[in-house]
């Protein structure tokens, strides 16, 4: 059984030696990880992939999700244009970066074919339905040698203008007949489905009556993942429902897993969109990344960061909305699309990246928290311990959770005893910042398998303690990016 205790003290003094910052890497220098970067909406020209795209490998993240547009595609009745996407997904290629293709969006060329927008509708004539089915055909001929990961469909369960939604049957019908033509043409495709908007209990009314239908057709085999959109004010809010999802499926499938296809956080109050009720800071939004990756990691979800930049939303005739700008990128952008700033929360992506791969291992148990009597909200903090898969070396994640990512960078300092863990010579990481620091001996005890660290500050976002020798070091912070 792992445990960790934890005592509160006030003392700002936390007993730390600075080393340096970490050293990432790009992605051309990674074999793997499991993060995925959002570089949606290109196919709506809301915006630029040539913008950032130097932007790409500086992160760290191995696959980029995008949104394939059927309308920008097919502009004349049964003549392609694929250029546009071709270009990009042979320059993610190039850079070492698996391309995840959504098959989404209208054609309003055809009769009864959808808008190509948001809550837009799937295409419902005969007429639309075969031309959508030809373009899926033509769509995975083309590119079924640069990926084998594919979506169906974007956020089906949406309301629209009119309060309605997809339901769940008519897109179970669409999704198997999207999902056939695929696995036709590539047997070995990995296949997303449902691509949920948001993520609430009223939601697994929606994901069961999906499943039913495609178990009634004895289709279950055509999904290989369920994903969902979370964008909750506090990231730790949906990882109950993530384990009763997992449950869900289980009672259909003992392969079908779950994915965070989009989650994200704004930098500044938007006037629409995810979480558009806060004022979140860049600081904010660059701890609630952290924390959601980390929770992420830790429950062995994969996600997809929602986004790399801003973008801005014209008004359409789908939704009510006038036209908003969503501030949820790494990037922030000028009016003409292209980036004005690089925020904190890049940096801070780029950290964790560049630490939490798939060389560790969350170990069976999680840790225990059996706080002394002066530390209240023991509760609220989280705690999860890993081992390198090779080395058997330890690496200790820790925040305070359960509350809204504030602005303040005060620490509480803490002790933990943590076991069965050995550590030799710990780092500190900061991942906000990237500051690494090395943990005085006096600060180290050592008991058999039990490991007591004094005067550990933790924060609501979260640090790392893993062995010196796991981590790679700089002297300078890298102030500017190696972009061309």
């Amino acid at each position: 059984m792992h445990g960790l205790s934890c005592s509160q003290k006030t003392d700002k003094n936390n007993g730390l030696k600075f080393l340096g910052y970490i050293e990432t890497l790009p992605t051309t220098q990674i074999n793997n990880n499991s993060w995925t970067i959002g570089c949606e909406v290109l196919d709506r020209d809301y915006a630029n992939y040539y913008s950032y795209n130097n932007y790409l490998p500086e992160l760290g993240a191995k696959t980029a999700r995008l949104q394939m547009g059927w309308a920008k595609c097919e502009r004349q009745k049964g003549v392609y244009d694929f250029g546009w996407i071709k270009e990009i997904i042979i320059d993610l290629k190039a850079r070492n970066i698996l391309p995840w293709l959504q098959l989404s969006y209208g054609n309003t060329i055809y009769e009864g074919g959808g808008d190509p927008t948001l809550a837009g509708g799937m295409p419902y004539s005969q007429e639309a339905l075969n031309a959508w089915d030809n373009w899926v055909k033509a769509t995975v001929l083309l590119f079924k040698d640069y990926t084998n990961y594919w979506e169906v469909w974007n956020e089906p369960n949406l309301r629209n203008k009119h309060n309605t939604m997809q339901d769940p049957a008519d897109y179970g019908k669409f999704f198997i007949r999207t999902a056939e033509i695929i696995r036709q043409i590539q047997p070995d495709a990995v296949i997303s489905g449902l691509a949920l908007c948001g993520m609430h209990e009223y939601s697994f009314g929606y994901i069961k009556s999906f499943l039913d239908y495609l178990k009634d057709a004895d289709k279950l085999d055509l999904l290989n993942e369920i994903t969902y959109h979370p964008y909750p004010p506090i990231p730790e809010e949906t990882y109950p429902l993530a384990e009763r999802l997992r449950s869900m499926l289980s009672e259909y499938s003992a392969t079908i897993k779950i994915k965070h296809g989009e989650t994200g956080c704004p930098s500044g109050r938007q006037i629409s969109g995810p979480l558009e009720k806060y004022d979140w800071t860049e600081t904010s939004q660059s701890k609630w990344l952290l924390r959601r990756m980390c929770g992420d990691y830790a429950n062995n979800i994969p996600t997809s960061i929602f986004a790399i930049i801003d973008y801005s939303y014209p008004k359409t005739k789908s939704l009510y909305d006038e036209g908003y700008t969503i501030k949820m990128g790494l990037l922030a952008k000028d009016s003409l699309k292209q980036v004005s700033k690089i925020k904190p929360s890049f940096y801070a992506v780029r950290n964790a990246i560049s630490i939490m791969n798939n060389k560790w291992q969350k170990t069976d148990d999680k840790p225990v928290i059996m706080p002394q009597k002066d530390f209240t909200n023991a509760e609220d903090i989280y705690a999860c311990h890993f081992m390198n898969r090779q080395s058997g070396k330890d690496m200790l994640i820790a925040w305070v959770g359960n509350k809204i990512p504030g602005n303040s960078m005060q620490k509480t300092l803490v002790d933990l005893s943590v076991r069965p863990v050995h550590f030799e010579e710990p780092a500190f990481i900061d991942l906000l910042d990237g500051k690494v620091f090395s943990i005085y001996e006096k600060n180290l005890k050592m008991n058999n398998d039990t490991c007591v660290l004094s005067n550990i500050p933790i924060y609501d976002s979260p640090v790392i303690i893993t062995e010196k020798s796991e981590i790679s070091i700089t002297k300078q912070l890298k102030k500017g990016l190696n972009i061309q």
